[in-house]
Protein backbone atom coordinates (compact mmCIF):
# COMPACT_ATOMS: atom_id res chain seq x y z
CA UNK A 1 0.00 0.00 0.00
CA UNK A 2 1.12 3.55 -0.70
CA UNK A 3 0.13 6.31 1.67
CA UNK A 4 -0.94 9.64 0.23
CA UNK A 5 -0.97 12.32 2.90
CA UNK A 6 -3.01 15.46 2.52
CA UNK A 7 -1.84 17.83 5.23
CA UNK A 8 -3.35 21.18 6.07
CA UNK A 9 -1.04 23.83 7.53
CA UNK A 10 -0.79 24.04 11.29
CA UNK A 11 -3.25 26.93 11.24
CA UNK A 12 -5.46 27.61 8.23
CA UNK A 13 -8.29 30.10 8.24
CA UNK A 14 -10.63 29.38 5.35
CA UNK A 15 -13.47 31.37 3.83
CA UNK A 16 -15.84 30.11 1.15
CA UNK A 17 -19.63 30.45 0.83
CA UNK A 18 -20.02 32.37 4.07
CA UNK A 19 -22.51 35.14 4.91
CA UNK A 20 -22.65 38.21 2.68
CA UNK A 21 -20.64 41.07 4.12
CA UNK A 22 -18.01 38.85 5.72
CA UNK A 23 -14.48 39.90 4.92
CA UNK A 24 -12.53 37.16 3.22
CA UNK A 25 -9.41 36.90 1.13
CA UNK A 26 -7.79 34.01 -0.67
CA UNK A 27 -4.71 33.57 -2.79
CA UNK A 28 -4.53 30.62 -5.16
CA UNK A 29 -2.06 29.83 -7.92
CA UNK A 30 -3.65 29.51 -11.36
CA UNK A 31 -3.24 26.24 -13.24
CA UNK A 32 -3.97 25.40 -16.85
CA UNK A 33 -6.68 22.91 -17.81
CA UNK A 34 -6.10 21.72 -21.38
CA UNK A 35 -8.50 18.77 -21.27
CA UNK A 36 -11.83 20.05 -20.00
CA UNK A 37 -12.33 22.73 -22.66
CA UNK A 38 -11.44 23.19 -26.31
CA UNK A 39 -9.44 26.29 -25.48
CA UNK A 40 -7.11 26.35 -22.49
CA UNK A 41 -8.84 27.75 -19.42
CA UNK A 42 -7.07 29.10 -16.36
CA UNK A 43 -8.45 27.63 -13.13
CA UNK A 44 -7.48 28.13 -9.51
CA UNK A 45 -6.96 25.20 -7.16
CA UNK A 46 -10.22 26.10 -5.41
CA UNK A 47 -12.09 26.07 -8.72
CA UNK A 48 -10.62 22.67 -9.57
CA UNK A 49 -11.65 21.25 -6.19
CA UNK A 50 -15.13 22.72 -6.53
CA UNK A 51 -15.48 21.16 -9.98
CA UNK A 52 -14.32 17.76 -8.67
CA UNK A 53 -16.89 18.06 -5.87
CA UNK A 54 -19.59 18.93 -8.39
CA UNK A 55 -18.74 15.90 -10.52
CA UNK A 56 -18.55 13.58 -7.51
CA UNK A 57 -21.96 14.62 -6.24
CA UNK A 58 -23.66 14.12 -9.63
CA UNK A 59 -23.31 10.34 -9.56
CA UNK A 60 -24.27 7.40 -7.39
CA UNK A 61 -21.88 4.56 -6.58
CA UNK A 62 -21.82 2.22 -9.57
CA UNK A 63 -22.65 4.86 -12.17
CA UNK A 64 -20.32 5.75 -15.07
CA UNK A 65 -19.15 9.33 -15.52
CA UNK A 66 -19.78 11.21 -18.75
CA UNK A 67 -16.76 11.43 -21.06
CA UNK A 68 -16.35 15.12 -20.20
CA UNK A 69 -16.43 14.50 -16.44
CA UNK A 70 -14.16 11.47 -16.79
CA UNK A 71 -11.55 13.56 -18.60
CA UNK A 72 -11.59 16.13 -15.80
CA UNK A 73 -11.14 13.41 -13.17
CA UNK A 74 -8.25 11.89 -15.14
CA UNK A 75 -6.56 15.27 -15.27
CA UNK A 76 -7.00 16.50 -11.71
CA UNK A 77 -7.94 13.72 -9.26
CA UNK A 78 -5.23 11.91 -7.30
CA UNK A 79 -4.10 8.68 -8.97
CA UNK A 80 -2.71 6.03 -6.58
CA UNK A 81 -2.37 3.22 -9.15
CA UNK A 82 -1.10 2.66 -12.65
CA UNK A 83 -4.37 2.48 -14.57
CA UNK A 84 -2.85 0.53 -17.47
CA UNK A 85 -1.64 -2.50 -15.54
CA UNK A 86 -3.32 -1.90 -12.12
CA UNK A 87 -0.05 -2.01 -10.21
CA UNK A 88 0.87 0.18 -7.27
CA UNK A 89 3.26 2.95 -8.25
CA UNK A 90 5.26 5.31 -6.02
CA UNK A 91 3.61 8.65 -5.30
CA UNK A 92 4.89 11.59 -3.32
CA UNK A 93 2.91 13.01 -0.40
CA UNK A 94 0.51 15.78 -1.35
CA UNK A 95 0.24 18.82 0.88
CA UNK A 96 -2.73 21.16 0.98
CA UNK A 97 -1.54 24.70 1.67
CA UNK A 98 -3.27 28.05 1.58
CA UNK A 99 -3.73 31.48 3.07
CA UNK A 100 -7.45 32.03 3.63
CA UNK A 101 -9.37 33.57 6.49
CA UNK A 102 -12.85 34.11 7.84
CA UNK A 103 -13.09 36.00 11.06
CA UNK A 104 -11.37 34.13 13.86
CA UNK A 105 -12.37 30.58 12.93
CA UNK A 106 -9.43 28.35 12.00
CA UNK A 107 -9.17 24.84 10.57
CA UNK A 108 -6.10 22.64 10.97
CA UNK A 109 -5.15 18.98 10.80
CA UNK A 110 -4.23 16.18 8.42
CA UNK A 111 -5.88 13.42 6.41
CA UNK A 112 -4.10 10.31 5.11
CA UNK A 113 -5.53 7.98 2.48
CA UNK A 114 -3.90 4.55 2.18
CA UNK A 115 -4.88 2.88 -1.11
CA UNK A 116 -4.21 -0.76 -1.90
CA UNK A 117 -5.42 -3.03 -4.68
CA UNK A 118 -8.86 -3.39 -3.05
CA UNK A 119 -8.28 -2.78 0.69
CA UNK A 120 -8.06 0.90 1.57
CA UNK A 121 -8.21 3.17 4.60
CA UNK A 122 -8.57 6.80 5.56
CA UNK A 123 -7.31 8.40 8.77
CA UNK A 124 -7.58 12.00 9.79
CA UNK A 125 -7.38 14.48 12.65
CA UNK A 126 -9.01 17.85 12.05
CA UNK A 127 -9.53 20.71 14.52
CA UNK A 128 -11.88 23.65 14.04
CA UNK A 129 -11.71 26.45 16.60
CA UNK A 130 -12.44 30.09 17.22
CA UNK A 131 -9.18 31.77 18.12
CA UNK A 132 -11.02 34.34 20.27
CA UNK A 133 -12.96 31.55 22.00
CA UNK A 134 -16.29 32.94 20.83
CA UNK A 135 -19.16 30.43 20.86
CA UNK A 136 -21.03 29.41 17.69
CA UNK A 137 -24.36 27.67 17.16
CA UNK A 138 -22.39 24.82 15.62
CA UNK A 139 -18.72 24.26 14.85
CA UNK A 140 -17.01 21.34 13.17
CA UNK A 141 -15.61 19.85 9.98
CA UNK A 142 -16.43 17.51 7.13
CA UNK A 143 -14.05 15.25 5.20
CA UNK A 144 -15.46 14.24 1.82
CA UNK A 145 -13.87 11.19 0.16
CA UNK A 146 -14.78 10.20 -3.41
CA UNK A 147 -13.17 7.22 -5.17
CA UNK A 148 -13.35 6.31 -8.84
CA UNK A 149 -12.54 3.05 -10.64
CA UNK A 150 -11.82 2.26 -14.28
CA UNK A 151 -13.92 -0.09 -16.39
CA UNK A 152 -13.91 -1.45 -19.93
CA UNK A 153 -11.06 -2.33 -22.25
CA UNK A 154 -8.08 -0.10 -21.59
CA UNK A 155 -9.91 1.67 -18.77
CA UNK A 156 -12.09 3.57 -21.23
CA UNK A 157 -14.80 4.21 -18.63
CA UNK A 158 -14.61 5.75 -15.16
CA UNK A 159 -17.23 5.17 -12.47
CA UNK A 160 -17.80 6.16 -8.84
CA UNK A 161 -16.89 3.17 -6.63
CA UNK A 162 -16.92 4.69 -3.13
CA UNK A 163 -18.36 7.83 -1.57
CA UNK A 164 -18.33 8.85 2.08
CA UNK A 165 -18.65 12.04 4.12
CA UNK A 166 -17.08 12.10 7.59
CA UNK A 167 -18.76 14.91 9.48
CA UNK A 168 -18.65 16.04 13.10
CA UNK A 169 -20.12 19.19 14.63
CA UNK A 170 -20.47 20.43 18.19
CA UNK A 171 -23.38 22.74 19.14
CA UNK A 172 -22.79 25.92 21.16
CA UNK A 173 -19.04 25.52 21.00
CA UNK A 174 -15.80 27.30 20.16
CA UNK A 175 -13.80 24.11 19.57
CA UNK A 176 -14.30 20.84 17.69
CA UNK A 177 -11.96 17.93 17.01
CA UNK A 178 -12.74 15.18 14.52
CA UNK A 179 -10.80 11.92 14.47
CA UNK A 180 -11.46 9.63 11.51
CA UNK A 181 -10.31 6.03 11.06
CA UNK A 182 -12.10 3.91 8.48
CA UNK A 183 -11.42 0.97 6.19
CA UNK A 184 -13.19 0.33 2.92
CA UNK A 185 -13.04 -2.12 0.03
CA UNK A 186 -12.92 -0.81 -3.54
CA UNK A 187 -10.68 -0.93 -6.59
CA UNK A 188 -9.55 2.70 -6.69
CA UNK A 189 -7.90 4.31 -9.70
CA UNK A 190 -8.58 7.97 -8.83
CA UNK A 191 -9.83 9.74 -5.73
CA UNK A 192 -10.45 13.17 -4.25
CA UNK A 193 -10.47 14.37 -0.65
CA UNK A 194 -11.99 17.69 0.38
CA UNK A 195 -11.67 18.97 3.97
CA UNK A 196 -13.87 21.87 5.04
CA UNK A 197 -14.78 23.60 8.26
CA UNK A 198 -18.34 24.17 9.45
CA UNK A 199 -19.43 27.25 11.38
CA UNK A 200 -22.99 28.43 12.12
CA UNK A 201 -24.40 26.20 9.38
CA UNK A 202 -21.94 27.34 6.71
CA UNK A 203 -19.01 25.45 5.25
CA UNK A 204 -15.62 26.97 4.43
Amino acid sequence: MKKISLVLPVVISLAVALPVGAKAHASEQNVTNSVYATNEVSMTNIEIQNKLNEISNKYKVGEYLSDEDANFVRMYASQPTNVKDNTITPMLAKTITGNKSYGNVALSGSVTVDVGVINNSINGNVVTKDNKKLYHSDLGSVIELRCFGVFGEGGSKIGLVYSQDYKKTTPNSNYNKQNVSDNFVASVAYYTVDVRGIVDGNTF
